[in-house]
This record gives structure tokens, sequence and C-alpha cells, in this order.
């Protein structure tokens, strides 16, 4: 079998089955495109069945291959950890602007068609440190760490399994000096941070009545994903708890673009 006819026969979506032949053959996709009429080993072939089928039954991609590119890099990732999406790069750009100014503007981006990176300053003071809650693969703080080598990052997660891959990828970067991993509850963990710091998060924002697709239902952690009936369990307790920490002088948070309104509803004036 070619490479060609085993893309045509594979059933599942064309890139989807690229990246995996690929991944199999320990090449490129672009390598594919030049060599679609030679021929596959049987071995190629049965690894390459043995992954589509996984794909078949709505295993998302990144969970097969086992790693997924974020913000120009590639990040090892595996349940239950959060599989990075495109628009949390938005957060990690408004996050580097106000770490390379030392200022944050309370505003909104928009990352995706109903999603908005929200941000919002709290005090005057600068901050020293970087607080990453919720830090899953570790995608947000490893990146902010190697696009901006003057931070020192605080990621926290309650899954000790996210620490672990947290760590391997910050290890893999070559970041884990400035990086510092806590398991436990974000909530309480900010509690001991006693010098001024700036919280970044992706928490999840998703609606306990949203209907999700496969792929993202059935293999992705739903402590990752929903909170609550509107989604904002969460998200509410973060800038409450940002708004009584003196050491907290703003936050650039994911959310969905309809719970602006409360998180706006939420804050007050800047103080000093």
């Amino acid at each position: 079998m070619t490479i060609d006819q085993i893309l045509r026969t594979a059933s599942i979506d064309r890139r989807d089955a690229e990246l995996l032949l690929a991944y199999v053959l320990g090449t490129s996709r672009t390598t594919l495109f030049a060599h679609g009429h030679d021929e596959l080993s049987q071995e190629h072939v049965t690894q390459f069945q043995v992954y589509a089928e996984r794909r078949r039954n709505h295993e998302p991609v990144a969970y097969i291959l086992g790693t997924k590119d974020f913000y120009g890099r590639s990040f090892s990732v595996r349940q239950p950890v959060l599989i990075p999406r495109p628009s949390t790069e938005a957060l990690v750009d408004q996050a580097l602007i106000a770490l390379k100014s030392h200022q944050l503007t309370s505003c909104v981006q928009e990352a995706d068609a109903d999603i908005i990176i929200w941000s919002h300053r709290l005090r005057e003071k600068t901050w020293s440190d970087v607080v990453d809650l919720g830090t899953g693969s570790g995608c947000i703080a490893v990146t902010l760490a190697c696009e901006v080598p003057s931070c020192f990052i605080r990621a926290i997660d309650c899954d000790p399994r996210c620490i672990t891959l947290a760590q391997e990828n910050a290890q893999c970067y070559g970041v884990s000096d400035r990086l510092s991993l806590q398991c436990g509850d974000g909530i309480e963990a900010l509690q001991n941070i006693r010098q001024p710091f700036l919280l970044v998060s992706n928490p999840p924002y998703i609606p306990s009545s949203v209907m999700l697709m496969p792929d993202v239902a059935l293999y992705e952690s739903p402590a990752a994903l929903w909170s609550g009936e509107q989604g904002i369990d969460l998200l509410t307790s973060i800038v409450r708890a940002c708004h009584e920490h003196s050491c907290c002088t703003g936050m650039i948070l994911e959310c969905r673009a309809d719970q602006r309104a409360l998180l706006d509803s939420m804050c007050y004036p800047v103080t000093r």
C-alpha cells in the first residue's frame, strides 16, 4: 500500500491522517506530499491503522501523538491535561505585552468567535512574579519563561499529574530554574504569596449545559472544562481572590465573551 492509498482510505479527516502517518514514518507532512507513490512496510501500515482507529473513536490527535504545538513550540500532552488551544495563544500575547512594557491595561481582546482575553489592572504597584493558575501542561508558564527570560513564574495546579507534565515541558525548554511548580488548590495557594504578582489563567469556563464535541467530552478532563451552570464558578472565585489579595496587581483571564459583563461588574478602580 502506498502513502496516497492509505491516506485516501483512512476514513478520518485528511489532515489528521497526514499527521498520524507522518508520525509513524518519523517524517513531516510536507515529505508525504512528495512521496505519495512510495510503498509502506506492513509494520507502518499496521501502526497507522491502530492510530486511525483510535481517531475514529474520537480520541484527539494530540493525545495519540503525545504532543501539541503551542506558540511555535511542541509541548508534551496526555490525559488528563487540557490540550492547548489557539485561543490561549492570545492570552500569552496579552501577558507578553504586559511583561515587556511593565504595564497592564484593563481591556478585552477577541481570541476566537466567542472567546475573549479579559485583562484588568488592580493596583499601580509593579509585579515581580507571574502566577499561572491551573497550569495544566505548563504551556502558558513555559512559553512566558522562554519569551521573557527575566520573569519568574509560579505555576499552580490541583492535579499532581499536571504538575509532573508541566515539569517535563519546563525541563525540555530549559526553564525549570525560573518556574516554581506547586500542586494544590489555586485560590488557597495565592494566600501564601507575599510579593507583587500578575495573575494569568485559562480556567474552566464552559457552562454545564453546553454540549461539547465527542473529542472533548469523551477524552478531556471535565474539571478543566466545566465550571457550573453559567461557567463562572471558578472565574468569579479567581477575581474575588485577586481583589482581596493586596499583592495581586492585575489579572489576565481567558473566558467566554458572554461572561465579560459579570467580570466587569466585579471590578473596582485601580488602587495604589
